[in-house]
């Protein structure tokens, strides 16, 4: 028997010792793709150049720019600082980030970066499209996994991971997206198809923020009354004053616009019910032409468009504190 035992209990070691060997194997994958998701080399490596565009705000340090543009992907991609500065004549550049970003980091993180590398705007445009028309958010419970690289590049690495260990699941959805990123970037590498690809970061710092979105033009819309329900559409008016008054100041003039839709948008009378008072512009409806992606990225077209309604627009104030500032005239009698 005494064979048998010490051959069942070498077995049961053994077990022990595969088990441990997975689990270590296991951790240690986690920790590697978590760590080479927070280094500069991924986002050179993985299979979406346009990561590179991400933390403008963060390399934007020392440029003090006038007017500051906001917002979610409809404003990065729409709003074109050269086109604003042409009109109002003041140094313009934009620090939005997409919603998959904001929904991880909170809705201003990129804002507050580049306020504390800059001194404070004159004018704050901030712009989101209709459907998540809300400025002010804290970091989400949403599962982006643009965000968690954005997170991990930028933000607090301890706070992101302690939250990230309350979701298992998004663990290991993580780390697998992180190793097909690399696979299918390295299978571009190999056959060439990454020396076509445009170097986003460069063209954003060239544009002083903005990124075109590299995708044609729109034919036709691709939301509709099955892919937006009204639950999902609020009023966060709440958000909206609290934006305000956050970024508000004796220094800098805050404005809350609202992004444009498509002419064939059927939720455009949605988005105006719940949006009613909270922007300062019309709330526009475009040709389709002027949309690229989803409805809410720009085309050249769209961009130039928007961008010029909101240079008329910051123009208008610009005006209105020239008139307030005016010393009041008196006449002498005679």
């Amino acid at each position: 028997m005494q064979p048998v035992q010490s051959h069942i209990a070498s077995g049961r070691g053994a077990s022990w010792f595969y088990v441990a060997a997975f689990v270590i194997a296991q951790t240690a994958l986690l920790a590697f793709t978590f760590f080479i998701a927070g280094t500069p080399w991924f986002l050179w490596h993985n299979h979406y150049p346009g990561l590179r565009n991400f933390g403008y705000a963060h390399r934007a340090g020392g440029l003090n720019c006038e007017i500051l543009i906001y917002g979610d992907s409809s404003s990065l991609t729409g709003f074109d600082p050269s086109v604003i500065q042409r009109i109002t004549g003041l140094k313009t550049c934009n620090v939005s980030e997409g919603i998959t970003i904001q929904a991880v980091v909170g809705s201003d993180e990129p804002l507050r970066a580049y306020l504390s590398r800059n001194a404070p705007p004159r004018f704050l445009i901030a712009t989101w499209t209709p459907s998540i028309f809300r400025p002010d958010f804290e970091s989400g419970d949403a599962y982006f996994p643009e965000g968690f690289v954005y997170a991990l590049q930028f933000d607090d690495h301890k706070v992101f991971l302690r939250r990230m260990l309350h979701r298992p699941r998004w663990l290991v959805n993580f780390s697998i997206w992180t190793l097909e990123s690399l696979a299918n970037g390295f299978l571009d590498e190999l056959t060439g198809k990454s020396r076509h690809q445009i170097d986003a970061r460069a063209q954003r710092d060239s544009r002083a923020g903005q990124w075109p979105y590299p995708v044609p033009i729109e034919t036709h819309c691709v939301r509709d009354n099955a892919s937006i329900t009204p639950d999902m559409v609020g009023r966060w008016q709440k958000s909206v004053e609290t934006f305000r008054r956050k970024y508000s100041s004796p220094r800098t003039t805050v404005i809350i616009d609202i992004s444009p839709v498509p002419e064939c948008d059927t939720t455009y009378g949605l988005y105006a019910e719940r949006s009613e008072g909270l922007h300062e512009n019309p709330f526009e409806r475009l040709p389709i032409r002027f949309f690229n992606q989803g409805d809410v990225h720009f085309s050249a077209e769209g961009a130039n468009y928007i961008s010029e309604q909101a240079g008329n627009q910051i123009l208008s104030h610009m005006q209105l504190q020239s008139q307030s500032h005016q010393p009041l005239r008196t006449t002498i009698p005679r």
